[in-house]
Formats: structure tokens, C-alpha cells, sequence
């Protein structure tokens, strides 16, 4: 998992190479299956439509991973509401939580996680 960390913290940020196929390719890495591996968008427009078709991001990770559970281990997915209404995933790495945003790969405290989900 730190590689693919190092590997997204080191290349610019677009679409396809996101929050949600950071999540992705971050629990492949600990757990050998990549769920976000459906998640097929390319632009901004595509990530949006893809989004709405379940009403949010939250909603689309609820879809394909079930409920979110009471706990947290290493390689979780993590998922937070921002500031601006906006949802964001992320993987539980030393009880922070690691995310891919549009200014690069960042960690924030793992209480700002509003749902968690086991790998």
C-alpha cells in the first residue's frame, strides 16, 4: 500500500487517477481484489454521471460494499463529507486517513471519517 501511495503522491491529479482508483489500487495492494475496479470514468463529466447515477459518492461505495462497519484496520476505506457538500474516499493507514485530492495525496485525522468500510 505505500507504494501505490508514493506512486499517486507522485504524479499529477486526473480523472481516472483519482480518489476513487487510489482507493482501489491501495486495497489491491493489501488484499489482492480491487474494489473500485468498475468504476469506469475518464473526465470530470464521466466521474459525475457516474456519481449522480447513485445519487452521491457515498451512495456508490454503499452499492458495491455494503454497510460501513464500526472499526478500522490498516487498508480500510475510509469515506469523509467535506466542507463544500462534497464526499471523498480514502484508505486507513496508522489511524489517519490518506486521501487523493485535486492538490495531491494528503492525510487527515481518522475521526473526520463519517463511514468506514472492511477490506
Amino acid at each position: 500500500m505505500i507504494e501505490v501511495i508514493h506512486r499517486y503522491h507522485a504524479e499529477p491529479f486526473r480523472y481516472g487517477r483519482d480518489c476513487c482508483t487510489f482507493v482501489g489500487e491501495c486495497v489491491e495492494a493489501v488484499t489482492g481484489r480491487n474494489p473500485t475496479a468498475d468504476f469506469h470514468y475518464s473526465n470530470r463529466r464521466e466521474a459525475a454521471r457516474l456519481i449522480a447515477s447513485y445519487g452521491s459518492l457515498y451512495a456508490l461505495f454503499l452499492h458495491h460494499l455494503g454497510e460501513p462497519y464500526d472499526g478500522h484496520k490498516d487498508g480500510d476505506i475510509a469515506m469523509r463529507l467535506q466542507t463544500n457538500g462534497e464526499y471523498i474516499a480514502g484508505v486507513v493507514y496508522r489511524d489517519r486517513m490518506i486521501v487523493r485530492t485535486e492538490t495531491g495525496v494528503t492525510d487527515w485525522p481518522l475521526d473526520y471519517a463519517i463511514a468506514i468500510w472492511e477490506t
